[in-house]
């Protein structure tokens, strides 16, 4: 059976209580799980076992009392449960003495392949599986793959198959069993409400991106930006967003900074806890996309698509996408999505080429794809499926 390791300290399946603090709006990339297991005889099953927070930062929190520790995840996780609305009959935890030749953990590597890992290895070696996403695998990609390593019951799994990308295998040579892809799914609320052909003939660009040369502490991107020689994980969007005039009668530019960089060590400090992707999520992106015949989504450097993709092709826009991040997703190029070199000058080459007749039966189609395959049921099976494969 599937437990979930410290899901109160991130974004990825709910609201983390330092998300309502700070006022930020949570992705939810993978909230589906939540409400798919929340309606099993099952429930959601969890460890909560006192080595990360959602609050304290792991080089602090690691030198707290293991007591005290405890009782900080514990009261982090009761007020998860309450801001999410969840039953306390449907959420069962489970002791790390307890965990068993049955279990498979899902972790995400984002903040549980960091820190004191060896205070975890002996339960996380006792489970049948450990599965780690790599969603954000490129934040201190070095010590996170050194630490999953040290597991013999480890699987890496993500929102694509990244196994062929150059980053990946830099850092996760090591690494022999099959990819997990585990991709996110596509809210209800993204549909087709205008025909393709009422739209207007220009491409939609949406996303953030981060200057990671301004990040804070900047030892967690050095490898990524060593490795890629780049500071930012979305080099398109960041080329689109500087040349936005310019390139304004082809693309509609929807992209925004990740958050104001502000100079100075007081306000540079305070510009981390201000994220302008507020603004971006003030949007009706669900309108935006279907005002629009195309849209890209600057995937990221490192492999993964993004959610925003899927979200306009199932408002019947045509994707444009970088054929690399979309392995192991059924998506067949020119059938479902059009494609391009990942590139601003192999963009643009792209959309000056499009020929309309096919674009519109292209966008049905990936729009009928993403709706039958990424709704939140049909999402929740494959990782199931995927578990059982272990």
């Amino acid at each position: 059976m599937v437990i979930l390791y410290n899901p109160h300290v991130d974004d990825f399946l709910a609201e983390p209580p330092h998300f309502r603090l700070l006022r930020r709006r949570p992705l939810k990339k993978y909230g589906f799980l939540i409400d798919e297991m929340a309606v099993r005889p099952e429930g959601i099953r969890i460890i909560v076992d006192g080595e990360v927070s959602a609050f304290v930062p792991q080089h602090v929190f690691s030198r707290i009392p293991t007591f005290l520790r405890k009782i900080i995840a514990a009261l982090e996780f009761n007020v998860w449960k309450k801001l999410n609305n969840l039953l306390y009959s449907a959420c069962k935890v489970v002791r790390v003495e307890d965990v068993g030749k049955d279990d498979v953990i899902l972790a995400f590597s984002y903040k549980a392949a960091s820190g004191c890992f060896e205070k975890r290895l002996k339960y996380l070696s006792s489970a049948r599986a450990v599965v780690f996403h790599l969603s954000h695998y490129f934040v201190s990609t070095g010590e996170k793959s050194e630490n999953m390593r040290k597991l013999e019951n480890v699987y890496l799994g993500g929102d694509s198959d990244i196994s062929g990308n150059s980053y990946f295998k830099e850092h996760f040579s090591w690494y022999k069993r099959p990819f997990l892809v585990l991709p996110f799914s596509v809210a209800p609320r993204f549909q087709m409400r205008q025909s393709y052909y009422d739209r207007e003939n220009r491409c939609v660009a949406t996303g953030s991106f981060h200057d990671l040369a301004m990040e804070k502490p900047s030892f967690k991107y050095s490898d990524y930006m060593k490795s890629s020689g780049t500071a930012t994980y979305h080099p398109l969007r960041r080329a689109i967003f500087k040349e936005k005039e310019r390139l304004s009668e082809l693309i509609a530019c929807h992209v925004s900074p990740y958050r104001k960089y502000e100079e100075g060590v007081f306000r540079s400090f305070l510009s981390h806890f201000s994220v302008s992707q507020k603004k971006y999520f003030a949007q009706d992106i669900v309108l935006i996309y279907n005002q629009y015949k195309y849209a890209v989504v600057g995937e990221e450097l490192s492999g993964f698509p993004a959610l925003g993709a899927f979200e306009a092709m199932a408002c019947g826009t045509l994707l444009l996408g970088d054929p690399s991040c979309y392995k192991g997703l059924g998506l067949v190029e020119n059938q479902h999505y059009v494609a391009y070199d990942g590139t601003l000058p192999g963009l643009l080459s792209t959309i000056n080429r499009i020929g309309q007749s096919d674009c519109r039966k292209i966008a049905e189609a990936g729009c009928q794809y993403v709706t039958t395959n990424f709704n939140p049921s049909a999402i929740y099976q494959r990782w199931c499926s995927q578990f059982n494969k272990i």
